[in-house]
């Protein structure tokens, strides 16, 4: 109970809202797990297994679990057990969706890592504020490249302001003056809630890493590479769950499910081994 109630105020303190902080639970059977959605769509207590996987010879190079139910903050991670286990950093990484990240795309690029995965989504998720008009929608501003500014539709100029990175994007505000929008006659159909300050608009601007990840995947070459990952990556995690029957730690807490973890990928990795030597062993292990 005590071990729960530390980890309870350790969740608690990661939200934002009292609402969220209120409805945090926590596992008294395993209080270090962190409740995930599984496969079949429900939820459980849970940690993220990761297992890295050499593609040449199908060999486990790196695991880990973390209390984190997202992939998305994991690739470093991996890069870590890769380099801490073989004293190398790929030259290659292939990755699924999970992994995918406009910091993990610059990150890599940045480390001269090349890496492969599907292309992130484009689709904008942002949605139309009702009290705008359609005619002043921000599409309906000119932009100017010579000045770095926009122009309204009632001709008015939007200043630089700010710049900011999300998502795989780097995101430019420009502001307009606040005299000039308080005099502004279309006001009410512009930006009727700007009270401190005037209309504010952006424009987006693909992170250059991330347009050469998207041109790159979409050739033929790299979508083929891509393809190797489910054979590479999906059968270790397969291979323990059917014949080792890991499909549920039978230990509890991070440490001892960990250890759990690394036995079975070395038990893996052996079965690899025997493979790779043609079923023989060396005399000393006969």
């Amino acid at each position: 109970m005590e071990k729960a109630y530390q980890e309870l105020e350790k969740m608690r303190a990661e939200k934002q809202s009292e609402e969220a902080k209120e409805k945090t639970r926590v596992s008294l059977s395993d209080p270090e797990s962190r409740v995930m959605r599984e496969g079949n769509g429900g939820f459980d207590p849970c940690f993220n297994a990761q297992i890295v996987t050499d593609a040449e010879n199908k060999i486990i190079v790196g695991v880990s679990l973390t209390q984190d139910c997202n992939d998305i903050h994991q690739l470093e991670n991996a890069l870590f057990e890769i380099d801490r286990n073989t004293g190398k950093t790929p030259a290659e990484m292939v990755v699924d969706s999970g992994y995918i990240s406009a910091d993990n795309i610059t990150k890599m690029s940045g480390m001269g890592i090349d890496l492969y995965g599907p292309m992130p989504d484009n689709k904008s998720k942002a949605k139309r504020k009702s009290e705008i008009a359609p005619e002043f929608y921000s599409e309906k501003f000119t932009y100017d490249p010579a000045t770095n500014s926009f122009t309204c539709p009632a001709g008015k100029s939007l200043r630089y302001k700010s710049q900011y990175d999300a998502g795989q994007y780097t995101y430019y505000a420009y502001l307009a003056s606040k005299s000039d929008c308080r005099q502004c006659p279309f006001k009410a159909q512009c930006c009727p809630k700007a009270k401190t300050e005037g209309r504010t608009v952006t424009r987006k601007q693909i992170l250059p890493e991330v347009e050469a990840f998207n041109k790159k995947m979409s050739t033929l070459e790299s979508k083929t590479i891509y393809k190797q990952r489910s054979a590479v990556a999906e059968f270790p995690n397969l291979w323990i769950k059917e014949k080792l029957k890991l499909r549920r730690f039978r230990v509890r807490g991070l440490v001892k499910a960990t250890l759990e973890l690394t036995w079975a990928a070395l038990t893996y990795n052996l079965q690899q081994w025997i493979r790779l030597s043609g079923g023989k062993l060396s005399p000393e292990l006969s």
